[in-house]
C-alpha cells in the first residue's frame, strides 16, 4: 500500500524523534529544537507558510489553535511523538518534543506551558515575544 506524503512526513519525524533519544542523550534537546526550527523554515520555503498549514500537515486536521493576546494555545489530540518518548523512557519527564522548536519559530515566542491530554495528545502554550 502506498503511503500519502503526510504519512511519510510523520513517519520520518517519528523516526528522527526515536533515533535522537537513542543516539544523542543529553545533547538531544538542542538538536531537536534546531531540527524543528529548520523544519519550519523548510516547510515555509515549500509553501506551507502559516502555522496552521504546517501543524495540519504534520498532525492532521484535528489540531486546534487559539490566539489570545500574546499567548497561543495549540491542542494536538493525537501525536505520534509522545508515544515514542514514553516507549523509550517509560514516562514523560520533559517537554522537549520535536514540535517545540517548530511552534516557537512559527509563532515567534517561547513554549511556556505543556500538558498531556489523554493517551496521546497534548496542549502547548506559546508566549509571543
Amino acid at each position: 500500500m502506498k503511503e500519502e506524503p503526510i504519512d511519510l512526513l510523520t513517519a520520518a519525524i517519528a523516526s528522527l524523534e526515536e533515533s535522537s533519544w537513542v543516539v544523542l542523550g543529553k545533547g538531544r534537546d538542542a538538536f531537536i529544537r534546531c531540527f524543528s526550527r529548520t523544519l519550519a523554515r523548510k516547510l515555509q520555503d515549500m509553501g506551507y507558510e502559516t502555522p496552521e498549514e504546517q501543524l495540519r500537515l504534520i498532525f492532521g486536521e484535528d489540531v486546534e489553535i487559539e490566539e489570545e493576546g500574546d499567548r497561543v494555545t495549540v491542542r494536538i489530540p493525537t501525536c505520534p511523538f509522545c508515544s515514542v518518548r514514553e516507549l523509550l523512557e517509560g514516562e514523560v519527564r520533559d517537554v522537549m518534543c520535536v514540535v517545540v522548536g517548530l511552534l516557537e519559530y512559527v509563532f515567534d515566542g517561547d513554549v511556556t506551558g505543556y500538558r498531556r491530554l489523554g493517551d496521546s495528545g497534548c496542549k502547548i502554550v506559546i508566549s509571543k515575544e
